[in-house]
């Protein structure tokens, strides 16, 4: 996982505050790379972006994590590593963080 994940999961958990999962990635890919991990208990809801309305950039795929969270945008925080999965989140409205792993400045 990206250096640091694990803690910051561990800081999320402690303070109870919830954490989605949101890709365009197929959902074996995602589930096998979550439990790889060790991180697959950490995330609920797994939002697959193929299988909303419409895939990111499209911002259904966070709409649709913030309605199972019932949470609204301000209340949430993205951290991307991806051009179209910041999209989304900034065209959902929520505050995002973009984190360079296959991205170059």
């Amino acid at each position: 996982p990206v250096q640091g994940l694990r803690e910051l999961m561990r800081w999320i958990k402690r303070r109870g505050i919830a954490a989605a999962a949101v890709t365009n990635a197929p959902r074996p890919n995602a589930l096998m790379i979550l439990e790889g991990i060790g991180l697959a208990a950490d995330f609920a809801p797994v939002v697959i972006g193929p299988e909303c309305s419409n895939a990111k950039p499209h911002p259904e795929p966070y709409l649709a994590a913030m309605r199972k969270l019932g949470l609204q945008p301000e209340d949430c925080v993205a951290v991307e590593d991806s051009v179209t999965g910041a999209t989304a989140a900034v065209a959902a409205g929520v505050h995002t963080i973009g984190i360079l792993t296959s991205q170059t400045a």
